[in-house]
């Protein structure tokens, strides 16, 4: 009995592992709260912001958050499970509805010198937070205005590839 407890008790904890929290505050140029802000990521999660402005978003490594106006997104790309990001929006309007269209604002992967399909890359993230790849990050801070529509890069390797690369240099 006690085995299938604790079989239960890790079954149910497992997904748990590898989540991140992601908490923060949206304020306008002068600090005041705004409400009500869609905050979500590309992997379907979201919430709106409290009447003080301040949110909680649980997510994967490598999703996209998205903020409802004002363009702005962050890239989580670090393990840290709990993370802050506070953002300033241009002060809204009360009574105008807002549509909201995400920005060009995503983590390009690219597997083996491919880019992955579109349709690819939740399956893709899955992988990448297993381990299954050796990496390499490219933040946006490193990357050149010709790449702006990207928040970062993450290049990864599969160990046949690396192998591969290994023989022809050596030839």
């Amino acid at each position: 009995m006690k085995k299938i407890l604790l079989f239960l008790g890790f079954m149910i904890c497992f997904p748990l592992f590898g989540q991140i929290t992601i908490t923060g505050r949206v304020t306008d140029e002068n600090g005041m709260p705004f409400p009500n802000v869609k905050v979500s990521s590309d992997s379907q999660s979201q919430t709106l912001t409290d009447e003080k402005g301040f949110y909680k978003l649980v997510v994967g490594q490598w999703d996209v958050i998205f903020f409802e106006e004002g363009h702005h997104c962050y890239p989580v790309v670090e393990k840290t499970p709990k993370q802050e990001v506070n953002v300033t929006l241009s002060h809204r309007e009360k009574d105008i509805v807002v549509c909201f269209t995400p920005p060009k604002c995503r983590i390009l992967f690219i597997l083996d010198g491919k880019p992955v399909k579109a349709e690819d890359v939740q399956n893709f993230k899955k992988a990448l937070r297993k381990g299954e790849f050796k990496y390499t990050l490219v933040k946006k801070e490193a990357l050149s205005v010709f790449c702006e529509s990207n928040a970062a890069i993450a290049v990864a390797q599969t160990k046949k590839y690396i192998k591969k690369k290994q023989v022809k240099r050596k030839k």
